[in-house]
């Protein structure tokens, strides 16, 4: 391994190195892209606040229509609903 005077140059040999390198693409994996999307963070903010005020039922309800896009709100819905139920015991 050659030795660097510094940390950049180091880094720039590598850049260099990686960007000479030929491959065949056979190894390259597709990259799923992850969009945020404005109505799923509103459906979210919809089912965390109603499991704050202890509203249980219609949490669920709601974290269930983003269950599509976030398949595990359900389950934080439940687990923010449980956290409530020590100031509404009726959840």
């Amino acid at each position: 391994m050659p030795q660097f005077d510094s940390l950049t140059q180091a880094a720039i040999e590598s850049l260099h190195f990686a960007a000479a390198t030929k491959t065949d693409g056979a190894g390259q994996l597709a990259e799923a892209r992850s969009v945020w999307q404005p109505d799923t963070w509103l459906l979210q903010r919809c089912w965390q606040m109603l499991a704050e005020a202890g509203c249980g039922v219609q949490a669920l309800s709601v974290a269930a229509l983003a269950e599509a896009r976030q398949p595990l709100s359900p389950i934080h819905a439940l687990y923010k609903v449980a956290q409530q139920a020590r100031n509404h015991p009726q959840v």
